[in-house]
């Protein structure tokens, strides 16, 4: 039996959502995918920050604004209102928990089948009749497999055109359980062709500005070839504190996948060189691991 999510279907070998009426497919990274089924599998509960991260990224190291940016990615891809939060509900100072409510398990119809009985009589010769009901459904089902053909050819078309909006949305970012507004400001720069950057800080702090392109030039600069080389594209969300620096890298190869590292780096001002080798090499490491597409 299918579950459905807001006319969303879960699709565990795509780690994607699949539209049941357009066709439309989102391809979620590992870590959202494996963070809607944990809320999903929880529908009802209020699931604390602390479950949630050692639910989903397990012993990693994972930056402050992990889980906000991607609740937010989670609402975007299904269709839900950061502020009205109908579908995943922010619980100030306790978490977030998933409406039972927008979860459908749609019954499945079996065709009945033909008995000997129930078979018509051959026409006599010469008599026009009608295409029995079974090559009528025949045909329908194949006009619907063009029409979805071409949606989801359309669909794939703007996704290679406009990837960071299919996959994480509007970066303008939520509340999240503090209370305050997350604020994404963009920082991205001719420079780096492959590489998008986000700052983000709440609402009563007016941040810095572009701390990541001022400290790390040599690390996004070697990125960024490393990204051309492999046909990659990635993204850069970052918050920074004077003690520690939290960035959560989204990686999104040819086909479309995507990959996702967190890196929480402590005494980030004291050594430039020793950042740009450190963020480099994760970056490098992961790049390196992401299997050729098909």
């Amino acid at each position: 039996m299918h579950m459905l999510i807001n006319k969303w279907r879960l699709d565990p070998s795509l780690n994607a959502l699949i539209h049941t009426e357009t066709g439309e497919i989102q391809r979620l990274g590992e870590f959202h995918y494996i963070l809607l089924e944990t809320l999903v599998n929880h529908a009802g509960e209020v699931l604390s920050r602390n479950f949630l991260i050692n639910a989903v990224w397990k012993n990693r190291v994972v930056g402050n604004n992990s889980l906000p940016t991607a609740i937010y990615a989670l609402r975007a891809a299904l269709g839900d209102d950061g502020r009205l939060q109908e579908i995943i509900k922010t619980v100030p100072k306790k978490g977030y928990v998933f409406n039972r409510d927008f979860i459908t398990y749609p019954e499945e119809t079996v065709p009945a089948e033909a008995t000997p009985e129930a078979a018509s009589p051959a026409p006599p010769p010469g008599l026009s009749h009608s295409p029995p009901p079974g090559s009528l459904r025949s045909a329908i089902k194949f006009k619907k497999v063009i029409i979805l053909s071409i949606v989801l050819i359309t669909l794939i078309f703007l996704l290679i055109k406009n990837y960071v909006h299919y996959a994480l949305g509007n970066p303008s970012m939520p509340p999240h359980a503090g209370g305050s507004e997350l604020i994404s400001k963009d920082e991205t720069v001719k420079d780096y062709s492959r590489i998008r950057i986000y700052h983000l800080h709440s609402d009563n702090d007016p941040g810095h500005a572009a701390q990541l392109k001022a400290h790390m030039p040599d690390a996004l600069r070697a990125i960024n070839l490393k990204l051309e080389a492999q046909r990659m594209n990635a993204v850069f969300y970052y918050s920074e504190s004077v003690a520690k620096l939290s960035l959560s890298l989204l990686i999104q190869d040819d086909c479309h996948h995507q990959y996702q590292l967190m890196l929480g780096i402590q005494n980030w001002q004291s050594s430039k060189p020793n950042l740009n080798s450190v963020v480099y090499q994760a970056a490098e490491k992961i790049i390196n691991e992401i299997p050729a597409c098909p």
